[in-house]
């Protein structure tokens, strides 16, 4: 969905790999792995997970079903979108084959639309779709020189922000949703630079031209406080195995937007 105000709806839900389902990554040449991959292999990778899955559920029942009436709500789905990109960053970072991700989310993004568009109404492909372009990007960028990134990243934040360019490409995110991963995979790899990017395009996910700037600045700042409390709470539980199962999301992120049209459709609403 498209950033906006108060009253939009943000969703969205964090592909799976095997290369980095809270498994530890493999080390090189014998060495511990170490950094983000080391603190959130295991059960603190799949807390950032289940923390996302449950913000979007709660966004999405608050656009479902309660019309976008809930503040506390929207804000609470705020958190989605960045903690499951943080997780596809993870998998891509641990080196989860391109190929069979990219497939795996737009076989599920595929199957999902139809409920995606009637429980929103839309017609704009859904975030297992955005996911799958970003994770092509991300990859792609990661083997191009750092003229090609700086120019592509620029690029999105120039039409994100330029009167009269389209800002909605069709998916869910639009440009901010696409871009961003891949500058938060170069940022975590080594590529300081691209923080800069990277927090561009965060605020970008809380950006409309129609919004004040007072606005976006207070809902930015309140959504990267409250991702920064879930991956540091997270990491309390270092060192302990997964829980859940391999694959859970791809499953519920069709079953769960099934289940609130069901609940809109005996509830009349």
């Amino acid at each position: 969905m498209r950033p906006g105000n108060a009253s939009e709806r943000w969703a969205l839900f964090p592909p799976g790999d095997e290369a980095s389902q809270g498994r530890s990554p493999p080390a090189e040449d014998g060495a511990e792995p170490a950094g983000l991959d080391a603190m959130l292999a295991g059960l603190p990778l799949d807390v950032v997970k289940i923390v996302a899955a449950a913000a979007m559920t709660i966004d999405h029942y608050n656009d479902v079903l309660l019309g976008r009436s809930s503040t506390l709500a929207f804000a609470i789905g705020r958190l989605a979108f960045p903690l499951f990109c943080f997780a596809l960053v993870l998998h891509l970072k641990r080196g989860a084959a391109t190929t069979s991700y990219v497939s795996r989310l737009l076989l599920v993004g595929a199957g999902s639309q139809l409920p995606f568009a009637a429980a929103f109404k839309m017609m704009e492909a859904n975030t297992l779709i955005t996911f799958a372009i970003a994770v092509v990007i991300a990859a792609w960028l990661r083997e191009r020189g750092a003229f090609v990134q700086h120019g592509v990243f620029a690029a999105g934040i120039a039409a994100i922000l330029t009167p009269g360019v389209p800002e909605q490409i069709g998916t869910d995110y639009d440009i901010a949703g696409i871009l961003f991963p891949g500058a938060l995979l170069l940022a975590l790899t080594g590529q300081r630079a691209h923080i800069f990017w990277a927090a561009l395009l965060f605020i970008g996910f809380n950006f409309y031209r129609e919004s004040p700037l007072a606005e976006v600045a207070v809902t930015a700042a309140g959504t990267l406080l409250g991702c920064a409390g879930v991956i540091g709470g997270a990491a309390l539980f270092r060192g302990r195995p997964r829980v859940m199962p391999r694959y859970a999301l791809y499953a519920f992120y069709p079953a769960h937007l099934l289940a609130l049209l069901l609940a809109r459709a005996l509830t009349g609403m």
